[in-house]
């Protein structure tokens, strides 16, 4: 993330602060076990924590970065990402998941969707999350991506792009309280150098 040429008045002490946070941040993702993690030898409940993991990395190169989703190094993170949640399709359609299983697959999906190209698998996956889980509405949505890694300010254009892929999947009249709450990505900059972090903090 270029942060001079969005806000030249940001100190370089703050920059530098940023730059440290935002890599401490990821070497502690990469330094992960996930499977020591998840204290199970349970291979779905694994996958789900390294779908997780996976998204975590895509939203911090995708924000914090600034990266163009069509870098391949997004690209690698997505279909890595794939790949692990089609290995949780079977439990998902067994019913042998927790609800906060569930959550997290929803996130996962919907941070992949924001930045893939792939729009319709997500978003499908995505309205099978929303089913299982009964929620109906962007609202609803977003109230449970804000209990992951969520910002009110990675309400884009790509997040549109994927509301609206899922709801025309599921069959709903447009909600446009979405597009009407689209933060701009300049937006109090000047006020919060850092306001990056500060939503995760």
């Amino acid at each position: 993330m270029d942060l001079i040429s969005v806000s030249p008045n940001i100190p370089t002490e703050e920059i530098l602060s940023f730059n440290r946070q935002r890599t401490a941040v990821e070497y502690r993702l990469l330094s992960l076990d996930i499977a020591s993690i998840a204290g199970t030898n349970d291979q779905t409940q694994i996958n789900i924590y390294r779908a997780c993991y996976f998204a975590a990395l895509l939203s911090i190169n995708y924000l914090f970065r600034d990266h163009s989703p069509v870098l391949s190094v997004l690209s690698s993170l997505e279909s890595r990402l794939l790949k692990t949640l089609v290995k949780t399709e079977a439990a998902l359609e067994t019913h042998h998941m927790t609800s906060s299983n569930v959550e997290m697959l929803l996130w996962t999906c919907w941070i992949a969707g924001m930045i893939s190209r792939n729009k319709e698998w997500f978003a499908n996956g995505t309205g099978r999350m929303m089913g299982c889980l009964g929620l109906t509405g962007w609202e609803a949505v977003e109230g449970c991506l804000k209990r992951f890694l969520w910002t009110e300010r990675m309400r884009d254009r790509n997040c549109i792009a994927l509301w609206h892929e899922v709801e025309r999947q599921l069959g709903c009249s447009p909600d446009d309280e979405i597009q009407q709450m689209v933060i701009p990505q300049t937006q109090d900059m000047d006020a919060s150098p850092l306001w990056f972090l500060t939503d995760f903090c």
